[in-house]
């Protein structure tokens, strides 16, 4: 008798712990901040979600989300689009320089003229980018003297 009233004691408590467990990962699921789209399925995601014509919803998916990027972009302003434009084309302008075989690392000598001007352009590049770099920086300190230091949305600079 005492062994069937524990079993039914450690049932009924295991029982509320799975529920609670169940309950508390639901609910912790929906605060997380997650990009937007269906819930997945664990393993295998959302691939049918697709239907019968994934090239298609794939294709009608990116248009979406690049009239959604392009929206975000038009709201933080045009200038700001640009400078990042142009530094991620500042970056890998140097790291393509930077990948250049270099004759000058095999012949030392010839470190002091740079023959290809491999040294003159990384340096050009590199400039260009901490420029709009510094910009970025001197713009977000200036947003925080005028107060506005509570920002919901993280990103880079604030790391």
């Amino acid at each position: 008798m005492e062994s069937i009233c524990s079993f039914c004691l450690l049932r009924l408590f295991l029982t509320i712990a799975m529920i609670l467990c169940l309950k508390g990962k639901i609910w912790d699921r929906r605060t997380k901040k997650l990009p937007p789209g269906p819930p997945g399925w664990p393993i295998i995601g959302n691939i049918f979600d697709l239907g019968t014509e994934p090239h298609r919803a794939l294709q009608e998916l990116k248009l979406k989300n690049i009239e959604d990027d392009t929206a975000a972009a038009n709201a933080r302003g045009e200038s700001e689009c640009k400078d990042g434009y142009e530094f991620f084309q500042a970056t890998g302008m140097a790291a393509m320089w930077a990948g250049t075989p270099n004759v000058a690392d095999f012949l030392p000598f010839l470190k002091w003229f740079d023959p290809q001007g491999l040294r003159r352009n990384m340096s050009r590049d590199m400039a260009r980018a901490l420029k709009i770099v510094e910009g970025f920086v001197k713009e977000r300190l200036e947003e925080y003297k005028l107060g506005n230091e509570e920002k919901n949305n993280k990103d880079f600079l604030d790391t």
